[in-house]
């Protein structure tokens, strides 16, 4: 038979005990070192998601500015553009009223207006869009061959609406 089992005595179990306290202890304290790691990392990862956000917000807002820059040049140009073509235009409509009615010199006055509306009325440039149009110093509508219907009415200095 085999000899009866000792109980541990009183120093063993309180080493066992403080053993176990102390495994316990170490793994509350790895527990509390990771999980303020894990807090450190959420934190570091917010802040750097946050950052890149604001580094693209940023990046997006320079390119809208670039976008608006360039519209506000091309839009710059284009109206200086269009007023040096409008002014040339308006030159060679002046200039075409003025050969007719120099040409017609001996001519009823009437027959020279009548000369100069055909034709303007029959010069187009841009495509077919641009024409000519006149009013009289009565403001009178006296040529206008995108819109017929007009001549011969009084024209409104007040419909007139800057496009640029």
């Amino acid at each position: 038979m085999s000899p009866p089992a000792r109980k541990p005595g009183l120093a063993t179990t309180l080493t066992r005990l403080l053993a176990l306290l102390i495994t316990g202890l170490l793994v509350a304290l790895g527990a509390l070192f990771v999980g303020a790691e894990w807090l450190d990392y959420r934190r570091e990862s917010a802040a750097l998601q946050q950052r890149i956000l604001d580094t693209q917000k940023e990046t997006i807002q320079t390119q809208i500015d670039q976008a608006i820059q360039l519209i506000e040049f091309e839009h710059d140009d284009e109206r200086q553009s269009t007023t040096a073509a409008l002014e040339r235009r308006t030159a060679e409509g002046i200039a075409i009223a003025q050969s007719i009615f120099d040409q017609r010199i001996a001519a009823p006055p009437a027959s020279a207006k009548q000369e100069v509306r055909e034709a303007l009325s029959s010069v187009r440039w841009n495509h077919g869009r641009g024409h000519y149009f006149a009013i009289n110093q009565s403001g009178v509508m006296v040529v206008n061959p995108a819109r017929p219907d007009l001549v011969g009415k009084p024209y409104c200095v007040d419909r007139v609406v800057e496009v640029w």
